[in-house]
């Protein structure tokens, strides 16, 4: 606190910056968000110190550079987000492949010798369908 003139100076209130930026300088008491998660700066002057790390398989992860304290930590979400959505990307792939392979097949049918005469005779043989003639 300092006393200047008529005006007492008590501190700074935070200010919202915003999405975080490598490019922006950041002072004390800076607030910003990142990967759905709101952090304020403990250092002043800064510039290219984020509050998250991106790992190479796409998790996040707290930075430990000392800038910044964590005000909403939503990191652990935004992983088990990120899983879910690669589970059901290879879920819908799977079903993708299942319905590529399904719809190359054709479906068997085995019929007793008279049950083949008698299908053959009555002329509704499906040209998809496999028949197959099982012997006694």
């Amino acid at each position: 606190m300092s006393n200047t003139g008529n005006t007492i100076v008590i501190g700074s209130s935070p200010k919202f910056r915003g999405e975080y930026s490598s490019t922006a300088i950041y002072y004390e008491e800076n607030i910003v968000t990142s990967y759905g998660s709101v952090f304020k700066a403990s250092a002043n002057a800064f510039q290219d110190m984020p509050p998250i790390v991106e790992a190479l398989d796409g998790t996040i992860s707290l930075s430990e550079n000392g800038c910044w304290i964590t005000v909403i930590d939503n990191v652990d979400l935004y992983n088990a987000v990120l899983s879910t959505n690669s589970l059901s990307t290879r879920v819908t792939n799977l079903e993708n492949n299942v319905t590529e392979i399904s719809g190359n097949m054709r479906p068997i049918v085995i019929l007793t010798a008279s049950e083949y005469e008698e299908l053959v005779s009555g002329g509704t043989v499906d040209e998809n369908t496999i028949y197959m003639v099982k012997s006694n």
